[in-house]
């Protein structure tokens, strides 16, 4: 076959599925090097929604991707979806970072009662917090969780392989029951 017409079969040719890189990654560099470039700018995207600063986010990048290759050297460890698994992973790797970066000393000056009321809801809220997302089906967390992180409705639903539409309803529904949740728990704790 002349090298005009590997081309020209190549150009006609559908770009390989996710799934059919990651088969090759540990034979074929540049099948890492290609869920590289679809992905790391989305990756990058997402982990600044999770309130890291910009300069944290190479970092971040990096670190998800080189558990993502160590993990992919282990076989195919995630079922179908390979970029709510890179998302997953970054989401993790963000997580640890921010429990890194909590565990730091305060400054000198700084209160750490006060610090504490800035940041955290009084036990009170979060029990009840806790109590009206205890009543959403897991699919409806998973949807409140991804939205919040500012996720748009297309995003989750690629993630989760449900329609948009179905995100949207199901974000609503969930976001009914928690403000019905919540405002019963405090009509009940306002009573008498």
């Amino acid at each position: 076959m002349s090298p005009a017409a590997f081309i020209l079969i190549r150009m006609n040719a559908t770009p390989p599925t996710d799934e059919e890189l990651v088969s090759r990654v540990c034979r074929d560099q540049s099948a890492f090097e290609e869920l590289h470039r679809r992905y790391d700018a989305r990756l990058r995207g997402f982990l600044k929604t999770l309130n890291h600063s910009p300069s944290a986010i190479p970092d971040l990048s990096q670190e998800t991707w080189l558990k993502v290759y160590t993990h992919l050297g282990k076989g195919n460890p995630f079922e179908g979806n390979f970029r709510g698994w890179l998302f997953r992973i970054g989401e993790n790797t963000g997580k640890d970072m921010l429990r890194k970066r909590k565990a730091l000393p305060l400054a000198d000056d700084a209160d750490p009662a006060e610090r504490d009321q800035k940041w955290r809801p009084d036990a009170e809220d979060t029990a009840q917090l806790q109590h009206c997302f205890g009543d959403l089906s897991d699919r409806e967390r998973e949807v409140v969780r991804w939205r919040l992180e500012g996720q748009s409705s297309q995003d989750v639903a690629n993630t989760l392989q449900i329609t948009p539409e179905q995100v949207y309803a199901t974000f609503n529904r969930a976001k009914t029951k928690l403000q019905t949740c919540l405002g019963a728990t405090k009509d009940q704790s306002c009573s008498p």
